[in-house]
């Protein structure tokens, strides 16, 4: 019985999650660099140039600790007001790969955040 019951209950979460994504109405979480005006989503200008600065520092060989360095030092945020930590910003750094080894010294920069 109780299996029987849980599927029903999946069935009806689904259809109503394709239902609210058929009325184009947030469903989930709200992404890094948008907020929720009415039932859209729209661009954050504040979270869009957070996400920018930290892309542009790791395609310059940035660490993820240094990037969050960088950030802290700047007084950005998340979206919380909490400082960032290094496990957000794989998801919202654009192109990240997390198997590339990243060396400073081949850049020249070794580690010189002051650089910018």
């Amino acid at each position: 019985m109780a299996d029987v019951e849980g599927k029903q209950i999946s069935k009806r979460t689904k259809a109503s999650m394709s239902l609210m994504k058929e009325k184009s109405s947030v469903v989930g979480s709200i992404p890094l660099g948008y907020r929720k005006e009415g039932d859209k989503l729209v661009l954050d200008d504040d979270e869009q140039a957070v996400i920018r600065k930290a892309t542009r520092l790791y395609e310059d060989g940035f660490t993820l600790a240094m990037i969050v360095r960088a950030l802290d030092e700047e007084g950005l945020k998340n979206r919380v007001g909490k400082p960032w930590d290094h496990r957000q910003l794989p998801s919202m750094i654009d192109g990240y790969e997390p198997s590339r080894r990243r060396t400073l010294k081949s850049k020249g920069w070794l580690g010189v955040l002051k650089q910018l």
